[in-house]
């Protein structure tokens, strides 16, 4: 699978990869916004199916397709995508474009384009349950850390802190400062596969039932609390305010599914604004060196808006002042 140039080689290292499969039925093609990988949407009279070639990142592709193979197995119920085996019966080709999957597709809409309401959020929140136990025996190689993990914000908010707007770097020093009180508490959680990323785009719905739960590809080995902060962290910028009830219900929701203890419950929010300060910093600095800047950047307006309003309600006081009677 030899990558060439420009969306026309794009489009031939999709259907190399296809051929890998046996899958030479194609009526159409389209290519998706991705970070850095090929990922496109392939017609057929068999049903539609999703491919995704990675150069930048050959072991994700695989680790990705363990998950999803493992899950079918552990949690047969969940609507994620259904790996489908190469003529040789691997879950993965491998070319000179790079390492291959292609997956079933699942219908629906994505969160940012939606309605959320108290029966999306219940959905979310038990599906993600259902994720997160099914996920519990995942032997995959996951990485302990990556850079979108939560348990990464300190270093990128000590790094990156300038390229905040002026008036959110007070506000994201201050959310660094209780995060650090807050690893304490995080580094004796019991820790385990999590998806990571359940952004808004990673979640799809048909009416309230979730459909489709996308892109391992920022799975990590970490407390669980923290999947249910990027969750909350993302709902938070759809609805356009981190506390928003809704927000709160499906805190409620997720921590009574996922048996979470009462200081886990707690950090929530803290962990979630994280997320968003993360948001800003890391994707603007991303976004300096990428393909598709506005890829990177496509929450960073309502990260911003959702942080100042956070900072100017007086809640942020509150975030810190329940990090430090937890961390006691």
């Amino acid at each position: 699978m030899r990558r060439e140039p420009g969306e026309e080689g794009a489009t031939l290292t999709v259907r190399r990869a296809l051929g890998a499969h046996g899958i030479a039925d194609v009526s159409a093609i389209a290519l998706v916004a991705s970070e850095a990988d090929v990922t496109a949407i392939v017609s057929r009279d068999a049903g539609t199916l999703v491919v995704k070639v990675s150069d930048a990142d050959r072991a994700s592709v695989s680790r990705q397709a363990a998950l999803l193979r493992h899950l079918e197995v552990h949690a047969p119920g969940l609507a994620v995508p259904r790996v489908l085996p190469t003529l040789l019966g691997e879950a993965t080709s491998e070319g000179d474009g790079g390492r291959a999957m292609v997956t079933t597709f699942c219908p629906g809409g994505a969160l940012e384009d939606v309605a959320i309401d108290a029966d999306v959020v219940r959905g979310l929140a038990a599906s993600q349950a259902t994720m997160v136990r099914g996920l519990a025996t995942a032997t995959a190689d996951t990485p302990v850390l990556h850079a979108w993990s939560i348990e990464a914000f300190p270093e990128h908010a000590d790094a990156l802190l300038d390229l905040a707007p002026g008036e959110l770097r007070g506000p994201i020093a201050r959310l660094r400062d209780a995060y650090r009180d807050a690893e304490p508490i995080l580094r004796n959680l019991p820790r385990q596969t999590i998806h990571g990323d359940l952004n808004l785009s990673n979640v799809l719905v048909v009416g309230s039932d979730v459909t489709g739960i996308l892109d391992f590809g920022d799975a990590v080995v970490a407390p669980v609390v923290l999947d249910v902060a990027v969750a909350a962290c993302y709902l938070g910028l759809a609805l356009g305010d981190l506390q928003h009830e809704l927000v709160e219900l499906y805190i409620e929701t997720a921590g009574e599914a996922l048996e979470l203890g009462s200081v886990e419950r707690s950090l929530v929010p803290l962990l979630a604004a994280c997320r968003a300060a993360m948001v800003v910093l890391l994707g603007r600095s991303t976004a300096r060196t990428a393909a598709h800047p506005d890829y990177q950047l496509r929450y960073d307006r309502h990260a911003v808006e959702a942080l100042m309003r956070l900072a100017d309600a007086g809640a942020l006081g509150r975030l810190v002042s329940t990090t430090a009677k937890e961390s006691l």
